[in-house]
């Protein structure tokens, strides 16, 4: 079986996918990509996130990492992401704090249209 990228519907985000269409790699444990600072997309790659923790083969305290390195493909967003030390990204909380990071990134930059979503995505 050969590994393709798709770009999910209408986004650039990118997620792992197989010959077998399942929309997920099998080989790997790599959670969606994300190429843009764009809110609508980050929201919607927030979403993958959540769903990709809950099927993640990998420890949660490898989760942030493992996230830092395959998914922030965006220049400007890996950069803030950057800023974070290593106690803050390595562990259980890992993760956590870099979507706050992000979040709180993205919501100030938010048109205000979009901020609501964000806010009941972040009490689901």
């Amino acid at each position: 079986m050969s590994d393709n990228n798709a770009t999910l519907e209408g986004t650039s985000i990118e997620a792992n996918t197989t010959a077998t269409g399942t929309g997920r790699n099998t080989s790997k444990d790599d959670p969606p990509k994300l190429r843009t600072n764009r809110l609508e997309e980050y929201h919607r790659w927030r979403r993958y996130i959540k769903w990709w923790t809950a099927t993640a083969k990998i420890p949660k305290s490898r989760h942030g990492t493992h996230v830092m390195m395959h998914c922030l493909l965006n220049e400007e967003i890996s950069e803030l992401a950057h800023a974070l030390t290593d106690e803050e990204i390595v562990g259980e909380n890992g993760l956590d704090n870099l979507l706050k990071m992000l979040d709180d990134h993205f919501l100030s930059n938010a048109d205000s249209r979009f901020v609501p979503a964000m806010e009941k995505h972040e009490k689901m």
